[in-house]
């Protein structure tokens, strides 16, 4: 990817490292191995739990919060280089870099285990789940604990192709290595995908730290194996273990380094006003001065003459607290991948159709309920939350045969349609073998005709799904995909893209099903040219029998025209 502006301002610099607290010994020393299941050793110090040690005094005093060192004014970059606008030393936050275009990033994640398998274990829905923190806390996403931070315009997904093979995967590698999930061993050496052009993230033991990465990418690093995100796997994603340290946001903190960003109280205050604020401290003048970090998530303070940013994802605070980059480290995030890292992104256009987490509490955000119970099956709850505070619930009784659906109807004639959703069925009982549709996809003219579905079906204890998409004309038969089990040990992640054949005579439509981001299967050769799609119908769409008893959970709906959404 080329850089995307040619900038002014030129600096001479020369290089120059400071050796973070975080590492005593003058290196970046493995956590030693854990003693028992729940028991661990952090540089010579057990602690029977790692709540027990983010808890502990020496947690906070060995600067484990994050092992990313803190360089010194860096003096390396060529005269006359663009990189100079968000170098080491300094911070020009132009206009320029204000997001327009968003920035998809490919991301892979490598989960490190011990080799017995009993520390280390991260489940592929905590890796989505942080994949979608990123998102929120990157692009400030309204209704999400991130919507009071800046949007930069970066978004996340979860790589889809091996770039050794070419076949399709879920971006997500595991290893049993014990000296591996001791953060020792060079495994990046071993693991690393093509760092040019994917983010790395290993989950570990991470040092003894909740997180690091080697370095910032002005510093060189950048596209060598050893450029990565290092997370401790208890921290990883939403709702983890770690309290307070348990929605995703050091994984937040960490990309901000990876992408550029200092601590805020990095060299202590710094100058308070321009221009000495672009050059000392964080290199931003939009976050307040900070002499030392913040832990807890208490009252405000002030360490420098003005309130400290607590608030601010680069701070130590705890999870629940953090909820935003400023506009100028938006910037600086900007300046930092267009100019070290300018092959891991791609340019995309606005893609996003609808988006509704449920997090308003009601379905406003539909444009209408439909279905002959509307408004008496469906219910916004917070029991129902998947991701966030509330999701969407369909709630039965054994007599309950009618349909309640929402409904979003700004699709205006689409030739391909993307949509992802969470769903978890464990607490619906039906008699076995029967089913009932969740998603219809309509051409409104001139008949409603059903361009595709997708069907759930119980049996037997499990639950299953069948995507299928209709041929023309009206009087031809379905194409389906075969019925693929759900995960019965928790929520599942659903996305389906439906296209259109391109002409008559030409059975070039499709419809793809992945399941918890992997890819399921596909109906081919599919002779569908003749209507596009208008709107789409979701919940208890039609089919339900009677005996279905309990509740289905739905949650982070999103559609967008072509892109794979696939976190």
């Amino acid at each position: 990817m080329r850089n995307i502006h040619r900038l002014g301002l030129v600096l001479a610099l020369f290089a120059g490292a400071m050796v973070s607290p975080a590492f005593a010994a003058g290196e970046r020393g493995p956590a030693a191995p854990a003693l028992e299941d729940q028991k661990v050793v952090v540089d010579g110090r057990v602690f029977a739990s790692w709540e027990d040690y983010v808890k502990s005094d020496y947690f906070r005093t060995a600067g484990k919060r994050c092992g990313t060192p803190e360089p010194s004014t860096f003096f390396g970059l060529p005269e006359g280089s663009s990189g100079a606008d968000c170098s080491f030393g300094s911070t020009n936050p132009d206009p320029i870099y204000d997001p327009g275009m968003t920035y998809q990033v490919p991301v892979v994640v490598h989960i490190l285990e011990n080799a017995a398998g009993t520390q280390g274990t991260v489940a592929d829905s905590f890796v989505y789940s942080q994949i979608d923190v990123l998102n929120e806390d990157f692009q400030a996403i309204a209704g999400s604990l991130g919507a009071p931070g800046t949007d930069a315009a970066i978004h996340f997904v979860m790589a889809d192709e091996d770039p050794l093979t070419g076949l399709q995967t879920s971006g997500i590698t595991r290893s049993n290595n014990d000296t591996w999930y001791n953060d020792g061993g060079a495994y990046y050496n071993t693991l690393a995908w093509d760092t040019n052009n994917f983010m790395n993230i290993y989950t570990n033991q991470a040092g003894g730290n909740l997180g690091y990465v080697p370095d910032l990418p002005q510093g060189g690093l950048a596209g060598s194996d050893s450029d990565r995100v290092v997370i401790l796997w208890t921290a990883f994603g939403r709702n983890s273990s770690l309290s307070p340290y348990d929605l995703g946001r050091t994984a937040t903190h960490e990309v901000g380094h990876y992408m550029g960003l200092y601590h805020t109280f990095n060299s202590g205050c710094g100058t308070a006003t321009t221009p000495g604020c672009y050059t000392t401290g964080d290199r931003i003048c939009d976050t307040a001065s900070e002499s030392t970090p913040y832990f807890g998530c208490g009252s405000p303070r002030s360490t420098c003459g003005s309130v400290d940013p607590r608030e601010n994802y680069m701070d130590y605070s705890d999870d629940i607290c953090m909820n935003q980059f400023s506009a100028e480290q938006s910037r600086r995030i900007r300046c930092s991948i267009e100019n070290y890292r300018s092959n891991l992104f791609s340019p995309i256009e606005p893609d996003q159709i609808f988006l509704d987490g449920f997090e308003s509490g009601n379905t406003s955000a539909w444009d209408a309920t439909g279905g002959s119970a509307a408004g008496t099956l469906l219910s916004v709850t917070n029991g129902a939350a998947i991701e966030g505070n509330d999701g969407l619930q369909a709630t039965f009784t054994a007599t309950d045969t009618d349909s309640d659906y929402v409904v979003d109807d700004t699709l205006g004639g689409l030739g391909r349609y993307r949509v992802r959703f969470w769903i978890d069925p464990t607490n619906l009982t039906m008699d076995t073998n029967k089913r009932f549709k969740i998603l219809t996809l309509f051409s409104g003219t001139p008949d409603n005709y059903r361009l595709a579905t997708l069907v759930l079906r119980y049996n037997g204890g499990d639950y299953f799904l069948r995507a299928k998409a209709h041929d023309d004309p009206a009087s031809a038969g379905w194409n389906q995909i075969d019925w693929v089990q759900l995960d019965n040990a928790g929520p599942n992640l659903v996305e389906i893209d439906w296209k259109q054949s391109t002409s008559a005579g030409s059975p070039n439509g499709y419809l793809r099903l992945w399941l918890n981001s992997r890819p399921i299967g596909e109906a081919t050769n599919i002779n569908n040219d003749e209507r596009s799609a208008d709107f789409v119908r979701f919940g208890v769409v039609g089919g339900l029998d009677v005996n279905s008893v309990g509740s289905v959970y739905f949650d982070g709906f999103e559609s967008r025209n072509s892109l794979y959404i696939g976190n």
